[in-house]
């Protein structure tokens, strides 16, 4: 279980066991409350559009013209 860790001067950074989280809550990191966000679920009917990707270039330099 991850643990993601915030400090005023230092940043963010995660802790990997909750010892090691309360050890580092001692020196003046704060644990992130995480929120859960419901997954967008994808548009599907006339609001939909279909993306064409590019076609994929062969292996090698391309040839001069």
């Amino acid at each position: 279980m991850m643990i993601l860790l915030t400090h005023p001067l230092h940043g963010a950074k995660h802790a990997y066991a909750e010892a090691e989280a309360l050890a580092d809550e001692k020196n003046g990191w704060v644990r992130e409350v995480k929120t859960e966000q419901p997954l967008a679920t994808p548009a599907v009917g006339a609001d939909a559009t279909l993306i064409t990707l590019p076609t994929k270039r062969g292996p090698g330099r391309p040839k001069k013209e």
